[in-house]
């Protein structure tokens, strides 16, 4: 995303409208908004220079030139719930950024950790057929707050994920789980290349709320689909035993273990970028033996 006018649509759908919800997203940014601005995740509801009847936004913001991750919706009568905790992330890094309802409390997550939480009334929704926004936010004379800097992994959920749950799979595609209504991994396209044409976002969740990407140039470093190393780290560890034949996570299974000799020997179970995916016996001093 260019910071100046690319965002991607994605059409009106009730399924985008949960009572309770998880938004969540790697993100690394280019550059940290200017003063009173922000960079929009994700928005959708009816706004004329801010959210004022219905909906809800996610994204980082700098106001008073203190940036803040923020998520906000709108309950009965208008009123704007805001959770705002002050944190820094333009610093060319990926993040993993989250924020969740669970029908009484708010919750704001950094890398799997939670950083803020409050009391709030139930978000509404007024049925104006608005679409939602990844990228920017929607006012009345136009689209404005256009994120600056790189997304992946962005998914919409129906449900409150916890903590642990945000933690144990941040690190990974998510394709169909109970209360997923939307998950966008990005992958399409030559990263950096001539990328003409490739205007979809898929729902890779199966249930169609596909995007579509506009104002992209769709070439070059920027404005385009780029490649990503949002998550390099493993997120699964199975401790053995030499007793065990086999061992499985995730639909990944490792067998004949016979040649194991302690106790302390382990599996590394990743879920990264396919060039690094896939199971790792290691023994009890980390030394990787497969």
């Amino acid at each position: 995303f260019n910071g100046s006018d690319d965002f991607i649509t994605i059409s009106d759908d009730t399924s985008l409208e949960p009572s309770n919800y998880t938004f969540e997203a790697w993100i690394n940014l280019a550059s940290q908004p200017v003063s009173n601005s922000s960079y929009v995740v994700i928005q959708k509801g009816t706004a004329d220079g801010g959210l004022t009847t219905n909906g809800y936004t996610f994204g980082y913001n700098d106001v008073g030139s203190v940036n803040n991750l923020v998520l906000l919706h709108i309950s009965s009568g208008g009123v704007p719930q805001n959770l705002s905790v002050p944190t820094y992330l333009a610093d060319n890094e990926w993040h993993h950024v989250a924020g969740s309802y669970d029908g009484t409390t708010m919750r704001l997550y950094l890398d799997g950790a939670e950083v803020g939480s409050m009391g709030a009334p139930a978000p509404i929704y007024t049925g104006d057929g608005q679409s939602l926004k990844i990228g920017a936010s929607t006012v009345l004379a136009g689209d404005s707050d256009f994120f600056n800097g790189s997304m992946d992994e962005l998914r919409i959920w129906s449900i409150a994920r916890t903590q642990e749950e945000i933690l144990n799979n941040m690190n990974r595609s998510l394709v169909s789980e109970s209360g997923l209504e939307a998950s966008y991994n990005f992958n399409s396209g030559e990263p950096g290349g001539t990328n003409t044409g490739l205007e979809t976002l898929t729902d890779v969740s199966g249930n169609g709320n596909d995007g579509t990407l506009l104002t992209f140039a769709l070439s070059g470093a920027s404005s385009n689909w780029v490649a990503s190393d949002a998550y390099t780290e493993a997120i699964q560890q199975e401790t053995l035993s030499t007793a065990l034949s086999s061992v499985s996570n995730n639909g990944m299974t490792v067998t004949d273990l016979g040649f194991l000799q302690d106790a302390g020997d382990f599996v590394t179970f990743s879920y990264n970028n396919p060039s690094t995916e896939g199971a790792f016996v290691s023994d009890i001093n980390s030394n990787v033996i497969n």
